[in-house]
């Protein structure tokens, strides 16, 4: 308007281009508050009920795509795996680890921009993915129903090609032999196509096309400014077909807490592999794992190359981190968690006070008293810790002389019920003190009920047997007695030092009861009766 009536139709035109151009941008997002789901199978006893519940909060899915550009973007806010399998050791498979710097931020955050050129080629301009740290526990005994309702899922479930070629295996072949969503004819002819600059492959299905390749190959000796031009455009396009270019990707660290129990299992007959012989493997105690970011920018590579790289890196990250796993195991005093422990408080003896000497003298000695009772803090609880889990490690191996089944298994319960609750130093001085008594009076017990025991299975000589196992089992089982309950309160002491939280269920287990003569379940609710669409498996499929 300020440049006068001789603009007007400039103006106009501009106003055109610009309207077309956002006629042409589309945009789509979802929004959820939450998503779970719930798995439900029986468990090593055959009793149908809820093993995992899985939920989501605050996830958001995004686009906008125009001529230029595609923009991408997922939040994922928060994110829980609940362990509800009978007998569980900790409440969650996995949680997320929150603290004051990362308590407001989304869990998982991906953001993606691709560019759209002028010749049907795309780049990815950027890409970043975060994922927030996270907290991963797991016993052998969920893991273990975990796998036995896992096997009987069908397979046809998981992938349609398996049920395809079970049903028709020569359509699943016709279909397997398409490449790229081409069918490959017989006698179809491979051309080298040259240029100036390029040499690319075309593969011909007629003789027109043959002959195309043929004047192109004419033409290619003295190519016209012109054709090289186009040439060179085609072969970009082919190039890019196979590779992509990427101007910046960025995968950022990865953090996770690891603890492992060996715990026995009920199942009797379950197809695992290799976790059947993970059951000699002594326990892991918070192991943290730190694989570093993954960074490139600048790269033409295609897409399983690209893939081929990430994985080899978080390979080798993790084998550098098989000393914090190594270190971090319970039956040698867990030494990689007692110097972590140990460096946290001196860190937060320095730094509290410092942080506050900026401030003001209040603050000063407000810092100081954080920063030495930090140190305290650490400092016991590291030892302790450590101390404790050497103590179990051996009171586990003196309790195996004692031949006594029932016992060792009542008393490793015990000892993972305590190590999972976290009840502190209270909870640890009374389980100790009833530990010291119980030890003395399993083992003077045993002398009366092991010989009976014995004898209702081999007679006298089980009777026999059985005495000799009482009288093995009374300095034993008082001394695995004395050594838990001066272990047991350690490990309370370890557990108030330190400020590590055991995240709870999101919501308890569900309740589900069959209806009489069906193959649904229903779940009570105190307002209503939901009914549970839960199908029971056939009996051929477990």
């Amino acid at each position: 308007e300020l440049a006068g009536e001789d603009d007007d139709d400039d103006d106009d035109d501009e106003e055109e281009d610009v309207v077309a151009v956002r006629s042409s941008t589309r945009e789509l997002a979802l929004e959820f508050a939450g998503i779970g789901a719930t798995l439900v199978a029986n468990d090593t006893k055959g009793v149908r009920r809820e093993l995992a519940y899985a939920r989501l909060s605050r996830l958001r899915v995004a686009r906008r795509t125009d001529a230029e550009m595609d923009n991408f973007e997922l939040q994922i806010g928060d994110f829980q795996l609940d362990n509800h399998v009978p007998k569980a050791l900790w409440p969650t498979f996995l949680s997320p680890v929150k603290d004051e710097e990362n308590a407001n931020q989304n869990l998982v955050q991906v953001s993606a921009i691709t560019a759209h050129h002028g010749d049907g080629t795309s780049s990815l301009r950027y890409f970043a993915a975060r994922l927030l740290p996270l907290d991963i526990l797991a016993d052998l005994s969920s893991l273990t129903a975990l796998a036995a309702a896992a096997t009987t899922i069908p397979l046809e479930l998981l992938n349609s090609d398996f049920e395809l070629a079970t049903k028709d295996p020569a359509e699943w072949a016709r279909r397997a032999s398409h490449v790229d969503g081409r069918s490959s004819k017989k006698g179809a002819l491979g051309k080298v196509v040259t240029t100036g600059m390029t040499t690319t492959t075309k593969t011909t299905t007629s003789p027109e096309e043959d002959a195309d390749v043929q004047v192109v190959d004419e033409a290619s000796a003295s190519p016209s400014p012109s054709a090289s031009a186009s040439a060179l455009s085609l072969a970009r396009k082919r190039s890019l077909r196979r590779r992509g270019y990427i101007d910046a990707l960025v995968l950022h660290p990865l953090v996770a807490t690891i603890s492992f129990e060996p715990t026995p299992s009920e199942a009797e007959d379950v197809r695992l592999g290799l976790l059947s012989y993970v059951q000699t493997l002594a326990a892991i105690s918070r192991a943290e794992l730190k694989l570093s970011s993954f960074v490139v920018e600048r790269l033409i590579e295609s897409r399983a190359a690209l893939v081929g790289r990430i994985v080899r890196h978080y390979v080798v990250q993790a084998l550098m981190q098989l000393h914090v796993i190594v270190g971090s195991m319970a039956s040698i005093g867990s030494p990689v968690n007692l110097v972590s422990n140990i460096g946290s408080g001196v860190q937060q003896f320095f730094y509290a006070p410092a942080k506050g000497v900026v401030e003001s003298p209040q603050a000063f000695a407000a810092g100081l008293y954080k920063g030495t009772t930090g140190l305290g803090s650490s400092l016991v609880g590291g030892v302790a810790g450590s101390v404790a889990g050497i103590g179990n490690f051996v009171g586990f191996n003196i309790s195996m002389l004692s031949g006594d089944q029932k016992y060792i298994a009542e008393r490793e319960a015990r000892r993972r019920k305590f190590a999972a609750d976290s009840g502190g130093a209270t909870a640890g001085i009374v389980e100790g003190g009833a530990s010291i008594f119980r030890g003395i009076t399993d083992g003077v017990s045993g002398i009366v009920l092991s010989p009976m025991e014995g004898a209702k299975k081999e007679g006298a000589l089980g009777a026999v047997k059985g005495l000799a196992k009482g009288i093995v089992g009374v300095p034993v089982k008082a001394v695995v007695g004395v050594m838990d309950g001066a272990t047991t309160v350690l490990q309370g002491i370890s557990q108030s030092a330190s400020s590590v939280k055991v995240t709870q269920h999101l919501r308890p287990p569900l309740n589900l009861q069959q209806i009489p003569d069906s193959d649904q379940f229903f779940i009570p609710s105190k307002h209503d009766v939901t009914l549970a669409r839960l199908v029971r498996p056939p009996k051929e499929q477990g």
